[in-house]
């Protein structure tokens, strides 16, 4: 009876670590960007938002060179509306602290936070300004 005991809280704290790990994020607008010169950013195409509360999200598939580059949110007037996301490889998460609203448009922006002053470096992935 013990042994059965233990195999049932084995499964079910298993099932509980798969269940919490799921990512079913819609990555619905990808993006092939060179940042820009002098660490300057580059943005995305436009987003619209159509819910209310989800979060926007991101996938990095590729940064070249290692670089760490920063991105954030957007609105049509270039302000930022959601936290910055540093990285300097792949990720796979969702923007928190932002401040978007239904039926409004926004974009990603990545900029180089390090690296050479005079390069451009590529970063390639998806995102989603909803996270359905």
């Amino acid at each position: 009876m013990k042994k059965i005991t233990k195999y049932v809280a084995v499964f079910a704290l298993l099932l509980v670590t798969a269940v919490s790990t799921v990512s079913a994020y819609n990555y619905k607008f990808s993006f092939d960007m060179n940042t820009g010169l002098f660490h300057g950013s580059v943005d995305s195409t436009y987003a619209y938002k159509v819910t209310a509360n989800e979060n926007p999200v991101l996938k990095i598939n590729h940064i070249e060179s290692g670089a760490t580059v920063k991105f954030y949110v957007v609105n049509s007037d270039g302000e930022r509306r959601t936290n910055v996301i540093t990285k300097k490889s792949t990720y796979s998460g969702a923007f928190s602290n932002h401040t978007t609203s239904k039926g409004y448009k926004y974009k990603l922006r990545a900029q180089t936070d390090s690296g050479n002053f005079y390069n451009r470096y590529n970063v390639t992935g998806g995102w989603n300004i909803d996270s359905y």
